[in-house]
């Protein structure tokens, strides 16, 4: 008699409720309590409900997706219980139905014991939907980066019909994923605990596994970096990670079919592999040859990759991390090996050959990284097939907050620069085959260097690196004088192309003074006029002098902060003494009186001097105390000699050093007592000053 595939035991269904009623139950109270109950609790109060409905909706609150993890999880292993004891086994298949049915009757069992708990949470959230917003109190500052960020800028309802039925839908398609591989883990199994902890691990295995990939990637091919597409790809690729991060993923429709397909493909694979299981091997960690090796393997391989990262050290002492890697790979074959087995017993020649097996691959696999078989590091597209490259760029914006190109038109939100000519292609890839020059050549790189992304667009595979470079590679690079100094580059940066030129303020702020400089709305075209021809004519060698600016071009603006009001942003554009068109512009029509003090506006300068070797750590101690306060400064001097003190307001530097020279002013029709502190480091420090060093 012919039997369908599909065909269901409605009496085995009734009896799997009645014995397992209590997970369904249970899984629904914790909905509720962890759920429901705080939105009753606070319904009345707007704004409080708003900050917990919405990454409730959004698949962003923990406890709900721990459920959604938990409850197929154990629903899996409770249909399939009888599995793993072969009494049990014996006398479910002897029941009067097929294979298939008792399958397929099981399988639809734990679905319903994962999914009701959902929808009746779903349908009482429906009950309680009502418009929902943040309310005027909400600080949108606290809220930054948070899933609450974009509901308060919007201004939307958070707890309206249509978002319910969303989370219904995306938390069934969660659950209806971690219940497949579920199944798929309890027909491979011998015991439930196994199964378990097997269906969890296979719920997360594929992100973590490549996670783990790209830590090596990291690690060993300078350059690599995971961007946020490969990032979003990782986490995608479990059902559950994909589902439950909308701050990383946002589930499409063509990813929602995948893993609707990857799920009905799972149920299948582990519908034919039902058929094969064989009763006599019920008990076994794997019912199926083959997967005992696999799962150690696995478990080695994750053993071996926190060993090495807990034991991960820099060029110096690799050797540290190897037998991080060796070690640890040891051991977590030695207990993959006992639980796999259940026996203490492992110590044969199959194990041996396990372990031979496992280390010759691991080896070839690291070799393939730190010998970079691959010419992963050192490949660089043809600058003819790229369209245009992308470089997220620190070394000028950490001395001169001009260069964000954020804050310009054209310029993107990410703080990356586009450059789309021939000849600045050509310069970033000539300027990249530098950077691979210098690390061939063993040059360290700072811990606290530079960041410097490059991403090549062109026709098939893009290219994307990231390096950690030291600031003084940056300082004689011709490559890099090049693309500073190029029209592309120049016309980005211009005073005229900020975004918000005409709904802020115009000052400009003396490094010496409080007080600001206006510039009035009729004077703005020529006052921007002179200040983007200094700058056009700006050479690379004046961007990098660490001489303090002698003021700050600064645009504020307002921006709508709901809570808040308005907040103030802005962006400054350092001032230089080479800026002489400017510099005039601002004498003919304002005062250079604040911009360029003399000694006898000086009432008198400390100097604090730390010693050169121990520079590193006083900076970073610096960074929280006042100099006076400091274990590594000592005030050295009380600067008062009028000579002296000019050539510290001609000559100081604005980044931290080992000279600190703390100017007080005098009050006087310009100055009002005021304080600022510069610096020197020791080779562009006075000879004054040197001799302070002991």
């Amino acid at each position: 008699m012919k039997t369908s595939y599909f065909s269901l035991s409605a009496p085995m269904i009734k009896e799997n409720f009645r014995r397992f009623w209590a997970l369904p139950v249970v899984a629904f109270l914790a909905y509720l309590v962890a759920g429901i109950v705080p939105i009753l609790a606070n319904y009345k109060h707007e704004g409080r409900l708003a900050g917990f409905i919405n990454p409730l909706l959004n698949q962003a609150y923990p406890f709900y997706a721990a459920l959604s993890l938990l409850v197929p999880v154990i629903a899996a292993s409770l249909v399939f219980r009888y599995l793993y004891s072969r009494s049990s086994a014996t006398i479910m298949h002897a029941l009067p139905f097929t294979r298939n049915r008792l399958f397929n009757t099981n399988v639809l069992s734990g679905l319903l014991f994962s999914t009701l708990p959902v929808i009746l949470t779903g349908i009482v959230l429906l009950f309680l939907a009502k418009p929902v917003y943040f309310s005027k109190t909400t600080s949108y500052m606290q809220e930054l980066g948070s899933i609450n960020e974009s509901a308060i800028l919007s201004h939307m309802n958070v707890f309206s019909h249509h978002l319910v039925l969303c989370w219904i839908g995306q938390t069934l398609l969660t659950v209806l994923c971690v219940y497949a591989i579920s199944v798929f883990a309890a027909v491979l199994s011998g015991s439930g605990i196994i199964q378990f902890f097997t269906a969890i691990g296979f719920n997360f295995l594929a992100t973590t596994f490549m996670t783990m990939l790209t830590y090596y990637f990291s690690a060993f091919l300078f350059g690599y970096v995971t961007g946020d597409s490969m990032q979003a790809l990782i986490t995608s690729l479990s059902p559950f990670t994909g589902l439950t991060n909308p701050s990383v993923v946002t589930p499409s429709t063509p990813l929602i079919m995948v893993y609707l397909a990857g799920s009905l493909i799972l149920l299948s694979l582990s519908s034919l592999f039902y058929q094969k299981r064989k009763l006599e091997r019920t008990q076994k960690a794997f019912v199926f040859r083959g997967m005992d090796t696999a799962a150690c393997f696995l478990l080695t391989f994750f053993g071996m990759t926190l060993a090495g990262l807990v034991l991960f050290s820099s060029q110096s002492a690799k050797w540290i991390t190897y037998a991080g890697f060796a070690g640890g790979g040891l051991v977590a074959f030695l207990i993959s090996r006992m639980v796999v087995k259940k026996s203490l017993h492992i110590f044969d020649l199959a194990a041996l050959k396990a372990f031979a097996a496992y280390a010759a691959v691991a080896i070839l696999f690291l070799c393939v990284l730190i010998f970079d078989w691959t010419g992963y590091e050192n490949r660089i597209p043809d600058t003819a097939l790229v369209s245009k490259v992308a470089v997220d760029d620190a070394s000028l914006r950490e001395s001169d907050p001009r260069f964000d190109p954020s804050y310009f038109k054209g310029g993107r939100k990410t703080a990356q620069e586009i450059y789309q000519t021939p000849g600045n292609i050509q310069a970033i890839a000539a300027l990249h085959r530098d950077i691979l020059s210098a690390y061939s050549q063993k040059m360290p790189t700072a811990e606290d260097g530079l960041v410097f992304g490059v991403h090549y667009y062109k026709d098939g595979v893009d290219l994307q690196r990231s390096y950690l470079v030291d600031e003084s590679f940056f300082c004689s690079n011709a490559s890099y004088k090049k693309i500073y100094e190029s029209s592309e580059y120049k016309n980005l940066y211009l005073a005229s192309n900020l975004k918000r030129l005409n709904k802020g303020e115009l000052s400009v702020y003396s490094s010496f003074s409080y007080e600001d400089i206006q510039i009035n709305e009729h004077e703005r075209k020529s006052f921007l006029k002179c200040l983007d021809a200094d700058f056009l004519d700006r050479t690379y060698e004046e961007q990098l002098d660490k001489k303090r600016p002698c003021a700050s071009v600064c645009l504020t603006f307002k921006t709508l902060v709901p809570g808040n009001g308005y907040t103030v942003d802005g962006v400054n554009l350092n001032l230089l003494d080479t800026d002489t068109r400017t510099l005039k512009w601002l004498d003919e029509h304002k005062s250079l009186r604040s911009l360029r003090p003399t000694a006898d506006d000086v009432k008198e300068i400390q100097v604090y001097v730390c010693d050169p070797s121990k520079r590193k750590k006083a900076l970073e101690e610096l960074s929280m105390l006042e100099p006076k306060y400091s274990s590594y400064f000592k005030k050295a001097a009380v600067l008062k000699d009028p000579k002296q003190i000019q050539t510290v307001l001609d000559t100081c530097e604005v980044n931290p050093d080992i000279f600190i020279c703390e100017i007080t002013f005098k009050k006087n029709t310009v100055f009002d007592g005021e304080e600022v502190t510069f610096y020197y480091s020791l080779e562009s420090a006075p000879s004054f000053l040197k001799e302070l060093i002991n």
